[in-house]
């Protein structure tokens, strides 16, 4: 049978990637505010303003370009989570528990 490598995860792992969650969550969570604020501000000048063509697809490309920068962060700070906890997991030294005698 192969040897098999269980890692165990200690209390300030947990605490740490429950930490990160947490903060890409709220992350999130005002990314979504921001957009949906932004979404209404766009719609209520667009129906009470006089805008030409112009300002309409200048609104619109500003929109777009927010939106794109908005799932580009989310992704990257998904895979950065992802990728610091696997990374630490793996590469980490045991720590020096006194009360185990290895």
């Amino acid at each position: 049978m192969p040897e098999q490598q269980f890692v165990r995860l200690d209390k300030a792992n947990i605490l740490e990637m429950t930490v990160g969650f947490l903060k890409q969550r709220a992350n999130s969570s005002f990314a979504r505010g921001f957009s949906q604020c932004l979404q209404e501000t766009l719609r209520h000048v667009s129906l009470h303003a006089d805008l030409t063509h112009d300002d309409r697809e200048s609104i619109k490309r500003f929109y777009v370009l927010q939106r794109t920068n908005q799932m580009r962060l989310m992704a990257s700070t998904q895979r950065g989570l992802v990728h610091r906890s696997a990374k630490r997991s793996s590469s980490r030294v045991p720590l020096w528990r006194p009360w185990k005698n290895n």
